[in-house]
């Protein structure tokens, strides 16, 4: 979503809250998602998801639990970002 969030800190540079506001309203569930558990577990769940790298971590870390996967995949698709 990084077009989504250059277009919210354009309209912070530029003053226009309202419509940063509803940006920010709008990203707030991936945002969420994304920090739901240690980094970079959520992320790399997320872009394996979209199939853009496998989803592993070296020890000691640990990939994202299930809770946190569903959630990304819910959210992801309710921001209907391109793959």
């Amino acid at each position: 979503a990084t077009a989504r969030f250059v277009q919210l800190q354009r309209c912070l540079a530029d003053d226009r809250l309202a419509e940063a506001r509803a940006l920010w309203r709008h990203l707030q569930p991936l945002t969420r998602a994304c920090f739901a558990e240690p980094n970079p577990a959520p992320t790399k769940a997320a872009l394996a998801q979209r199939g853009w790298l496998h989803d592993e971590l070296r020890p000691p870390m640990l990939p994202a639990s299930a809770a946190t996967a569903d959630a990304l995949t819910r959210t992801l698709a309710l921001l209907a970002l391109p793959a």
